[in-house]
């Protein structure tokens, strides 16, 4: 992360839409919205979730190895994947494994370009970045949602921060066992929920200062509507 390019602040909003409800229970849809500012400019497209339907075996595979549905620069997501052939000739099940769960994640990313909206007379870039992808479930009811701020390719410094809000679906609760951010020392982030009445949505927010992972995890309380639509 030496050469990485420095960022001041990154804020992502996310609003997830309760599709589930009415296509048979497959997916619900998640919309990301992100401006990061930094003091130099970023080169890379970021390969971000775009919603491909992966088997269960896949799934497993991919988490196996600790992998994130998450944007990642290219260059880093197929780091040490170009030996694959080699590997599974040489009989190294582990590192052909390894190899096989990162080219699974990649086929389930898609290119996005990084927007440049602005260059300050201070410096500093400022960048947009918009996503929209299939949620699946981890049961019937149950969603989590991951993010990692700030992106790959970026370094916090002192004083930097990031900013997540979470817009969950209508009558849906958060699990607040599980929905969590996690520091890259492995401490915990605090979150603030919030549970809208009229509309039975939570908003869910966290800030800090330091590379964490965000979780959201949550369950609706509305079943799955037959769609006669839908065969």
């Amino acid at each position: 992360m030496d050469n990485a390019v420095q960022v001041i602040s990154q804020e992502a909003i996310v609003l997830v839409n309760g599709s589930s409800r009415y296509n048979n229970g497959k997916f619900d849809e998640v919309m990301v919205r992100s401006t990061i500012i930094t003091n130099g400019p970023l080169t890379e497209n970021y390969y971000v979730p775009g919603g491909n339907s992966l088997s269960s075996e896949a799934l497993a595979l991919i988490k196996k190895y600790n992998l994130e549905f998450r944007p990642y620069r290219e260059s880093e997501l197929l780091q040490g994947t170009e030996d694959v052939i080699d590997e599974s000739r040489a009989n190294d099940t582990v590192g052909t494994e390894q190899d096989v769960a990162r080219l699974l994640l990649r086929s389930a990313l898609v290119n996005t370009p990084l927007t440049e909206i602005a260059h300050l007379d201070d410096g500093k870039y400022v960048y947009e970045v918009k996503y929209d992808y299939k949620l699946f479930p981890l049961d019937i009811n149950t969603y989590e949602f991951q993010i990692r701020l700030p992106f790959d390719g970026t370094q916090m410094i002192a004083g930097s921060e990031v900013k997540l809000t979470v817009l969950t679906p209508l009558s849906s609760s958060i699990d607040e066992n599980e929905t969590k951010g996690i520091s890259e020392n492995g401490e915990e982030i605090e979150e603030l929920i919030q549970q809208l009445t009229a509309t039975g949505r939570a908003v869910t927010t966290f800030q800090y200062q330091l590379d964490p992972l965000f979780k959201v995890r949550y369950i609706h309380n509305t079943q799955v509507q037959t769609n006669l639509l839908i065969s």
